[in-house]
Parts: C-alpha cells; structure tokens; sequence
C-alpha cells in the first residue's frame, strides 16, 4: 500500500467515477483536487479485491473519509486496520459520511459511532424576519477570496471549517457567490447553485463580529430577492443537527425538514475495534 504518483492518479480517476461511497458535505472537490493540493489517494489490494481509498486532512489530528471504491463485495473489508496503515501516528480521528444503508453497516463493523447528522432542509416560502436596527451601508460584491476565507470560516466549529482549497473549489462551483460588506469589512458571505428551478445554499457564514445583528439574515433576502426575480421559488440547504444555532436559524426562516438525512460517523484510530 503506497500514496499513489501523479501519473497513477490521472489512471485511477475512472475508479474515483465509479466509488461506491462519496462524502456529500465535499462533493465538489474531485480526486484531482484532493491528490494534487493536500489530500491522500491509496490503492490497496484485500482478499483478491481491489480498494481506492481518499482522505483529506481536516484539524491537525484528524481527516476525512472523502471517498471509498472497492472492485467487488466489501463487506468484510477491515477498514479501520487499513487506515492505521495508511495514516500517520498523530492523525486520531477519522471523520465520515454515509448517504447508505452499506455504509453504514461497513462504518459500524469496523467501530466507527454516530456522531451527527446532515439534514435536508426545503422550502418554497423563505420568511426572513424584519430586523429592528438595519445593519447599514449593505453592498455585496466579488470580493477576495482569502481575505473572505480567512474572517468568515472562523464562524463554523473546526470540523466544518473548509481548507482554503476546498473553499476555492466551492466558490468556483457556485453560480451565486455575494459577500456582504459593513463599513469596509468583510461582514459574512452566501454561496448558492441556482438551477432547474431550485437554489441549494451551499455555505452561509458571518464574521463572528457581525453575529446576531442581522448580517445573514441580510445576505438571504438578497438571495430570495435575485431567486424571485428568475422565477425561482424552491430553496433548500444543508446543516448538522448538533448546531443548535443554525438548525433553528433555518427552522425560523420557514425550512422544513425532510426525509434526506445523512449520519455522520466517526473513530478513534489509537483504539483497538
């Protein structure tokens, strides 16, 4: 087991086509993207199957499960052994996931524990509150990328938080990016697909300075103000449960919740299965 060259990576993105499992929470990062800036591609072979595991790095002591690709039947496939081999001593936690049933069952074989959930929220009525003293001298525009990256993702908890490349990467992939600017600061910012009728917020995120005073509330009549004038009336986004703030944030705004519900999974690699 080895991490793969740059010339087996370019071979092995047919496989990462076909990978039985992708982590839907960084599902705009390809395997080019991770190899090549800062993740980890392995190939393995078990049992007379052939597996491709991807891995990108999250805190100091923890990564994330991206991707798993296996050639035949993986149930019995120790998982948790191989990430042992794979990692470094000081990687702790491995963080992942599931959007199925295998999965799941594959996590739980191998000592992974639910830890959160990813919820699906939608809507076709947005009901933004009336904000009591209007944060003034609203403007949005492009904005620099790393300065935008570097005050606004201090407002997720540390397992959330993008690396500056996956932040690249999801800003290029968003067709609605608007950053919202108070003062001549940098306030918060929305980055959103609109299409086929629907808008899917993919990241809504507040200077911690400006929290509490209106400032997402802001940047989403905007949204729902542009979405309406195209026509647009269906919203949905996505949030883990254990974020008490933001599940009541959505609920607030006329979010429903639905059936589409993803456990979050996670394991201590200094303890044995």
């Amino acid at each position: 087991m080895r991490q793969l060259c740059s010339f087996e990576v370019i071979q092995a993105e047919k496989l990462f086509e076909q990978s039985v499992y992708q982590n839907l929470h960084l599902g705009w990062l390809d395997l080019i993207d991770i190899s090549r800036n800062y993740g980890t591609v392995w190939l393995a072979k078990y049992d007379e199957r052939f597996y491709m595991t991807v891995l990108q790095p999250n805190c100091p002591d923890t990564v994330w499960l991206h991707s798993l690709y296996c050639s035949g039947s993986p149930a019995d496939y120790p998982l948790k052994d191989q990430l042992r081999k794979m990692l470094p001593p000081e990687i702790r936690f491995v963080y992942t996931i599931s959007s199925n049933d295998w999965y799941s069952e594959l996590l739980r074989k191998n000592g992974f524990m639910v830890c959160d959930e990813i919820v699906q929220f939608e809507t076709g009525d947005i009901q933004i509150p009336e904000i009591r003293d209007p944060l003034p001298q609203q403007e949005f525009f492009a904005g620099d990328i790393p300065e935008v990256y570097e005050i606004c993702e201090s407002a997720f908890p540390s397992l959330w938080r993008m690396g500056i490349v996956e932040f690249r990467k999801a800003w290029d992939t968003a067709n609605y990016r608007k950053v919202l600017i108070l003062n001549d600061r940098i306030a918060g910012y929305i980055l959103a697909d609109i299409s086929a009728g629907q808008c899917d917020i993919f990241r809504l995120a507040t200077d911690p300075n400006y929290q509490h005073r209106g400032a997402a509330y802001s940047m989403l009549r905007h949204l729902v103000s542009f979405c309406r004038e195209q026509g647009i009336a269906g919203f949905s986004v996505n949030t883990d449960r254990m974020n008490s703030i933001a599940y009541r944030f959505y609920e607030k705004l006329n979010f429903q919740k639905t059936d589409s519900i993803y456990p979050v999974f996670f394991c201590r690699l200094n303890e044995q299965s």
